[in-house]
């Protein structure tokens, strides 16, 4: 009980110093604007081949012969439709992460394992929704090529 109240380590908090000074934060910070900008270009590309599609296809309803696999169209919509849901999903956990990293950097340990712990805590939080804003923009990239090819299938057969 009396080490709770004693000052860490000095290992441990040159670790903690070294990991969340603040030159890491603000490179986090930098790289996290740039996945929001990313983002913003998975939405749009996905947003702009879906309003396509649909555009294309209210043109193109009549015509349905000339098509390879009129039915292909339809995954090509799932497609692009869930690449517009996980590129808003990637840009909630961007925020996420932003407003977590804002945290760290407006905390500094001082005394005591507590504080310690609660900004460890902070900052693996906000790593945790970088990386899921990273996989769900990954995704989002993938859908909209798989919605481009079932497009190109269901054109050329």
């Amino acid at each position: 009980m009396g080490r709770r109240n004693s000052a860490p380590p000095l290992n441990f908090t040159l670790a903690i110093q070294t990991m969340f000074s603040p030159t890491h934060i603000e490179i986090n910070k930098s790289v996290l604007a740039h996945a929001d900008g990313l983002t913003q270009w998975a939405f749009l590309l996905n947003g702009a081949a879906a309003a396509g599609l649909l555009t294309f296809l209210g043109n193109a309803i009549d015509k349905r012969d000339s098509f390879a696999h009129w039915e292909a169209f339809s995954s090509a919509l799932v497609c692009f439709g869930v690449g517009l849901l996980l590129a808003v999903t990637a840009r909630f956990f961007t925020f996420l992460a932003l407003n977590f990293f804002a945290q760290v950097t407006d905390r500094t340990p001082s005394e005591g394992i507590e504080d310690i712990r609660i900004y460890l805590i902070v900052g693996d939080r906000g790593t945790i929704c970088a990386i899921a804003a990273f996989g769900s923009f990954i995704a989002a990239c993938f859908l909209f090529t798989g919605g481009v090819f079932f497009g190109r299938y269901a054109l050329f057969g």
